[in-house]
């Protein structure tokens, strides 16, 4: 018998049972049940090689050395997995049987792999002998079911035929991890693909090699170790890369490379995959969507439901992180129904379909693993949770994950990526080794040293080193262009001096946060007749704002004769002012610039007196623009921007932002890409003609990239200007995450490999600054991270959900969904809240003010907060909520009628419970609460801000 204590190979017997001398000196450990902290503890022994005897009771699932026990996790939905979700079952059967001869029948103790070895065509050895088995070319051999470990031949002295290879039929044994490359790899690469074990973190900075480091280990598995390629998965993250890859390893036969979802859909069994626009029209099926060209109201649905699946995230939170899905909860149900009707999946389903499958099919997921010994991952960094959940039940007990990424380089937060996969890779894959990257190849030294004095800054990452791979030069790598009120204009200009230099077009990038700020330099761009490598993107036109300004220009500039009615109507809408669809409709009306006035008179005449006051706001705001049309096109967008409407077009932005998530552009960030090409086109009402044709622009193969950094990631071009490095944008004013910030910014920089130039507008990125040199660690953001998990647990943390002083909401009146009561705060009601008695005095705006325990000390606690009375959790609301709540339900009913559709798809309860609670007059305090996003506003929000009107004047009487 071999060495057992070299190969630590344990023996498994009943209880009470002797045991062979070779064991004799081992620890005994009873397995008396399915348990994980004893499947831990048996884990553990077998990737340190400890040999043990295991005593197992028969009849509790572990009698097969060759099939665990039929464990299942059925019927729940995605948000009722964890990244951490545990099979005991699966893990203590593998730590007793993957390295352990069965010594239960004393006469004849077998060894799985030898027995199998033999069946593929090895001679079995004497029973007396050191070795498992004579392999067909005369060889002694052992064979191993321990850790997959390159090392353990030269260890014990005897080749060693892994059980990766004799599952599948193979007796090579295992080689040197030597790589038909490694020759022409630096030190640090060439350490990580020649690493003797199978399971292994590798750190790759920014052009540190990563895909060749990926690949090299790839080949050096098949060639030099002589790994079976069936029972290797290469994982790329998208098809570029595994393009990439695959004409990389074209000489490598059999090898699998596939990108996840194309992993998944192998997975999950399903042979159609529904397109985005099919999608599309199922949810149009499932949801009623109001038809307005300047949204899409169906994406945040999209959204959500990515978030359900691939986040890992119920949908009542996701109804509260993404605007307009009210209803998503009983949504949900209906549209995964109608997949399972179609017998198809689409492309989110894919990854949640292949999770589904393998938890619901042990005798499929132990086949599964077979094909999937090792995994070689790329781009670990920006897995979702979904994702790591369906890597660790690919990897399986064995853990086989090698993972190449960069925590610094996790941009993708919105979509449940996080730096702490590799943080915390010892934790997801116990037993795995690290290797760091610290070259990089790429960049200008002063590119590397200004991203490492950056990312110093940030408390959550791998501590790293990173080095440039050559030698300060002559011409400095990174330049910091002086603030500009015009960027657009500096970003236009670096790109002319770079061409007149004789840099090829195609050889140069310009990067931003978000794509809005990038439209002024596409549009700069065609104007001097640089070929640009982007399509232009008319939709720019019908983003709201953008849309709303538009309407106010030709407004302005209109003869007085023919104010255009469709441009008078969108400029009412925005701002909003409350006014009804049908009060729009006769602004729609082609008339004199004073006919307003008299539009106001008239309804004064009629008794509404409400929407007369709107009209001659209106009125006021057209007048001031019209006075303003000489001043041009900056000058009345100033007035729209921050006066008309009383807040201006910027306060709706505002309010809308909100809503805004990861990469997507904001709204504010839209009119800020207006004023500044307002400069190009100072005649208002030429400008939007002028700005629709500077936007029909045709993409050039051989042109500029013009591109956000979301949207680049993984690329490089000679020459970079990240535009717009300015205050606001780097870190994004709508982020809360600064360490994921300090991220997208790293990530833009060091696409460049010969210049890095930062353009800013006049507040510059506090980032720039930050270049100059290293800092401390700040503390750990304190957001929510709803997507990241506790890898201890594999739990996501609570909601987020901020007590405010009402002590179960945020002042912004976000709550659960718990269907609470309404609270009447009229004076003299009573109630506790942060174990406290109130009592309401007076009616703010916002909220009660309240006197605490009879003393003088006042408090005011928001609408909307959670409040005990009578013993029971009550909603604080408005005096006037009740009756609103009635109106308003009866409200929803008549809408639901009328468009043939369920009352949740209008609003769920408890949004209009808030509604009630909050009785919100203004876009601002409508759009602050759960369930009401900008597509819900735009259809509904002048109807539920005239019914909160009426009862607070009610009230107020």
């Amino acid at each position: 018998m071999p060495d057992i204590s070299r190969l630590g190979r344990s023996i498994v017997v009943g209880p009470g049972q002797p045991v062979p001398d070779g064991w004799g000196g081992c620890e005994r450990r009873a397995v008396t049940a399915i348990d994980a902290s004893v499947a831990a503890d048996l884990h553990q022994a077998w990737r340190e090689r400890l040999p043990l005897i295991v005593e197992l009771k028969p009849g509790i699932g572990l009698d097969s050395p060759a099939e665990p026990p039929a464990e299942t996790v059925t019927g729940h939905q995605p948000w009722e997995w964890t990244v951490g979700l545990d099979l005991p079952g699966e893990r203590l059967h593998h730590a007793i049987w993957a390295n352990s001869v069965d010594g239960r029948d004393a006469a004849r103790p077998a060894h799985r792999w030898t027995e199998a070895a033999i069946a593929a065509g090895a001679t079995p050895a004497p029973a007396d002998a050191d070795y498992d088995v004579v392999l067909p070319d005369g060889r002694l051999a052992v064979c191993d079911g321990g850790p997959l470990d390159a090392g353990l031949a030269d260890r014990i002295g005897l080749p060693v035929v892994h059980r990766t290879a004799i599952e599948h039929r193979s007796l090579r044994p295992l080689g040197r991890p030597a790589g038909r490359a490694a020759g022409a790899l630096a030190d640090d690469q060439r350490a990580a693909v020649t690493e003797g074990r199978a399971g292994a973190r590798v750190i790759a900075p920014a052009g540190s090699g990563k895909t060749r480091v990926l690949t090299e280990r790839a080949r050096s598995l098949v060639v030099d170790w002589g790994l079976p390629p069936a029972s290797i998965a290469l994982v790329a993250y998208n098809v570029r890369a595994a393009g990439e890859m695959r004409a990389r390893l074209a000489d490598v036969p059999d090898l699998r490379i596939r990108t996840l979802n194309a992993l998944a859909l192998r997975l999950c069994g399903r042979s159609t995959t529904l397109d985005e626009p099919e999608v599309r029209r199922i949810l149009g099926n499932l949801v009623s969507f109001p038809r307005r060209a300047e949204a899409d109201p169906i994406a945040p649905w999209i959204e959500a439901l990515s978030r359900v699946r691939l986040g890992l995230v119920a949908p009542d939170l996701v109804e509260e992180e993404v605007g307009d899905v009210s209803g998503l909860t009983e949504v949900w149900p209906q549209y995964r129904d109608e997949l399972q009707r179609r017998d198809a999946v689409d492309f989110d389903q894919q990854v949640a379909g292949a999770i589904e499958r393998l938890l619901g099919d042990p005798a499929f997921r132990a086949r599964s693993q077979r094909f999937a010994r090792v995994l070689l991952v790329d781009e670990f960094q920006d897995l979702t949770p979904a994702h790591m959940l369906l890597l660790r039940l690919l990897a399986g007990p064995a853990g086989a994950v090698f993972g190449v990424g960069d925590d610094d380089q996790t941009i993708y937060g919105y979509a449940g990526a996080t730096p702490r996969w590799l943080v915390d890779f010892a934790q997801w894959f116990p037993g795995s080794v690290e290797h760091s990257l610290e070259v990089n190849y790429r960049c200008p030294p002063e590119v590397v040293g200004a991203a490492v004095n950056v990312l110093s800054r940030n408390a959550v990452r791998v501590p790293k080193v990173v080095r440039p791979a050559r030698p300060t030069g002559a011409t400095p790598g990174l330049l910091v262009r002086e603030a500009s009120p015009a960027p657009a204009t500096a970003t236009t200009d670096r790109v002319e001096e770079l061409i007149g230099a004789g840099v090829d077009p195609v050889d140069i990038a310009v990067l931003s946060r978000v794509n809005a700020s990038l439209v002024p330099v596409q549009v700069l761009l065609g104007h001097r007749q640089v070929p640009v490598d982007a399509v232009g993107d008319r939709r720019f036109l019908q983003r709201g704002g953008v849309r709303a300004a538009l309407a106010w220009l030709e407004v302005a500039t209109a003869p007085d004769r023919q104010l255009p009615g469709a441009a008078l109507r969108e400029a009412a809408r925005r701002p909003k002012r409350g006014m009804s669809n049908g009060l729009l409709d006769m602004l729609a009306r082609p008339r004199r610039a004073d006919a307003l006035r008299d539009l106001a008179g008239w309804l004064e005449e009629k008794g509404s007196n409400r929407e007369a006051d709107k009209v001659h706001q209106l009125a006021g705001d057209v007048d001031l623009v019209r006075q303003s049309a000489g001043r041009g096109t900056a000058a009345i967008l100033g007035l729209v921007r921050r006066q008309v409407g009383g807040g201006g077009l910027d306060a709706s932005a505002s309010a809308l932002d909100q809503w805004s998530h990861g990469a997507i552009a904001a709204h504010a960030d839209d009119l800020d890409a207006l004023t500044e090409l307002a400069a190009l086109e100072p005649d208002p009402s030429r400008f939007g003609a002028w700005l629709a044709d500077r936007l029909s622009l045709e993409r050039s193969a051989g042109g500029v990239t013009v591109a956000s950094i979301h949207a680049v990631k993984g690329r490089e071009w000679p020459h970079v200007i990240v535009h717009h490095a300015s205050a606001g944008l780097m870190p994004h004013r709508l982020s809360t995450d600064t360490e994921e910030e300090r991220r997208i910014f790293h990530v833009g920089l060091t696409r460049a490999s010969e210049t890095a130039t930062l353009v800013s507008g006049p507040t510059p990125s506090p980032f720039i600054a930050e270049m100059a040199a290293p800092g401390k660690p700040e503390p750990a953001p304190t957001r929510a991270d709803r997507t990241a998990v506790d890898p201890t647990t594999g739990r996501r943390p609570g909601s987020g959900v901020t007590s405010g002083s009402g002590g179960g909401t945020s002042a912004s009146g976000r709550t659960g969904k718990a269907d609470l009561e309404l609270l009447a705060a009229s004076p003299g009601v009573t109630f506790t809240s942060g174990g406290h008695e109130h009592e309401v005095v007076e009616t703010a705006v916002t909220g009660a003010v309240c006197v605490l325990g009879g003393g003088p000390a006042r408090a005011v606690v928001p609408f909307g907060a959670t409040v005990t009375a009578g013993g029971r959790a009550m909603m604080l609301a408005h005096p006037a909520a009740p009756g609103a709540w009635e109106r308003l339900r009866a409200w929803r009913t008549d809408r639901a009628t009328h468009q043939k559709v369920p009352p949740y798809v209008i609003f769920d309860d408890q949004t209009l419970r808030l509604v009630a609670a909050h009785l919100p007059v203004d876009e601002r305090g409508l759009l602050a609460l759960r369930g009401v996003g900008p597509a819900k506003f735009g259809s509904y929000g002048a109807e539920l801000i005239a019914v909160a009107e009426e009862f607070r004047e009610q009230a107020a009487m």
